[in-house]
């Protein structure tokens, strides 16, 4: 269960199979109780963990490529960037 406020918020829970979870910032006062009644009855999202975590992986074994490219000690700010629009894709 999340409250709404920001999109990625918003976004993360929708992508996540969980909008129905979400609370408008007006239910604010009704979260201590939605949390004894909705979290019940919530379904672990077991997809999109697993998904997320394939994808976080993803990204940081290009981040490492980018490191053993040679000697440097680290990416360029260009090369994270292009390997952040490629993470996106």
């Amino acid at each position: 269960m999340a409250v709404s406020g920001d999109y990625k918020i918003d976004e993360m829970m929708t992508d996540a199979g969980l909008a129905d979870w979400l609370l408008g910032q007006e239910q604010i006062a009704d979260v201590p109780s939605c949390l004894v009644d909705v979290l019940a009855h919530q379904a672990m999202p077991v997809a999109y963990v697993e998904r997320a975590l394939v994808e976080g992986r993803t990204v940081a074994d290009r981040v490492r490529s980018l490191v053993d490219l040679d000697d440097r000690s680290g990416p360029t700010a260009a090369e994270v960037r292009r390997v952040n629009r490629r993470a996106r894709c």
